[in-house]
């Protein structure tokens, strides 16, 4: 296996100061007044001045962190309880640089793996033999569209949906580094994923868990992609997994037979055993073609794929229940009373629905009328907040309704 991130110096100050800059790049103007970021700014002048420091700490031995606070969030869109780590501004500064040492070895990360990472290299071979590289985005809208993409395809019938039971928290650490030192040759590298790591498994929150996490669910995506045995039917040979996606910690098995997916839960259950993790025992083979097993109970089957917030058909994509009944809410509000929170509430579920197969509902509540008004008038709140204090806001606003008024 070839090593990789041989010619990356972490003890370089210009290095930790690119990444300091990559990091404070994604922070808004709210964020970076942040206290623990205006203290080190404060103290330290220049995010140079800032790279410095870091190094001689780490050289030191002693990162002089702050210490982890834990706290629980209710994700809004499972309703599941999650233990989130609330890290100092020094640590995440670290894991930045981290993020960015373990670039090279993220090449691993498969194909249809899609994660956070941005800015992914896609491999297009052609008939020729040469290989281009073209770098996309694997997002959620791009995760929707591959898939609908196979389950269209005639010759796939079933698809296997499971869950790795809570992916973070058990990562063990001695095979995660075990891998990562057959891939990276930086002791350096290697010797501050160690002092950041957590007392078990991954941080939720915390950006360097993204790409170790990644990089460690890849031996899943190649295992189930590439070195399982092929199948024989009828004198073809095939194999028993056509495609493979993982979206986070969710994996999708995409067969031609049920005879191959059930060989692909039982492999993929084994496998993952293997790397220190457990599936959720509520995995199940979605049919495209096979009735319920119980004719007497009139119910619909489930033929589509539930991923990323869509319902993938072969023939359509739709919006899950939950979704569709909060963006009919988000527009009925909307047309009743114009406001700040329900204009940004109806555009942030727009952009659901034009990725989806919903003519007839936009036309019924007349999205696109309504979208508009509401981008409109967000843009005139914004230029009101720009041309006045925060103390004017109110006011500034008031003298325009009444100016209206006498109108």
């Amino acid at each position: 296996m070839k090593r990789t991130c041989k010619n990356i110096d972490i003890t370089d100050p210009v290095f930790v100061s690119q990444s300091i800059g990559h990091f404070m790049a994604h922070r808004t103007g709210k964020e970076m007044n942040r206290s623990d970021i205006v203290k080190l700014y404060a103290e330290y002048g220049t995010s140079d001045n800032i790279a410095v420091q870091m190094v001689d700490d780490f050289k030191g031995g002693d990162l002089k962190l702050t210490p982890v606070r834990m706290t629980k969030k209710r994700d809004s869109s499972n309703g599941k309880l999650r233990d989130i780590a609330i890290e100092g501004i020094k640590q995440q500064l670290y894991e930045q640089t981290v993020f960015d040492a373990l670039k090279d070895a993220a090449k691993c990360v498969g194909e249809y793996q899609c994660t956070c990472l941005k800015n992914q290299p896609k491999y297009l071979y052609k008939k020729d033999g040469t290989v281009q590289t073209k770098i996309v985005g694997r997002g959620q809208i791009w995760a929707k569209d591959v898939m609908y993409g196979w389950w269209s395809d005639p010759k796939i019938r079933y698809c296997v949906k499971s869950d790795i039971y809570h992916n973070y928290a058990t990562v063990p650490q001695d095979q995660l580094m075990d891998f990562l030192s057959k891939r990276v040759k930086n002791d350096n590298l290697l010797k501050l994923i160690t002092m950041l790591l957590p007392e078990s498994g991954l941080s939720i929150g915390s950006v360097m868990s993204i790409i170790l996490d990644a990089i460690y669910l890849s031996q899943i995506y190649h295992h189930m992609q590439e070195d399982l045995p092929l199948f024989e039917r009828r004198g073809k040979k095939y194999r028993p997994v056509e495609h493979t996606m993982l979206w986070m910690d969710d994996i999708y098995l995409l067969t031609k037979s049920k005879k191959a997916a059930n060989f692909a839960i039982r492999e993929l259950i084994r496998f993952t055993g293997t790397l220190g993790m457990t599936i959720k025992p509520s995995w199940r083979i979605i049919s495209k073609i096979d009735p319920p097993k119980d004719h007497k109970i009139h119910q619909k089957r489930q033929s589509y794929i539930d991923i990323v917030g869509y319902r993938v058909y072969p023939d359509k994509v739709t919006l899950r229940n939950r979704d569709y009944v909060k963006c009919k809410r988000a527009f009925k509000r909307l047309n009743k009373k114009k406001s700040l929170h329900n204009s940004q509430s109806a555009v942030s579920y727009y952009g659901m629905l034009k990725n989806s197969d919903s003519y007839r509902f936009r036309k019924k509540y007349h999205v696109k009328r309504l979208n508009r008004q509401a981008r409109r008038y967000i843009s005139h709140e914004s230029k009101i907040q720009r041309e006045t204090g925060p103390g004017e806001v109110y006011d500034h606003r008031n003298k325009d309704n009444g100016a209206d008024l006498h109108q």
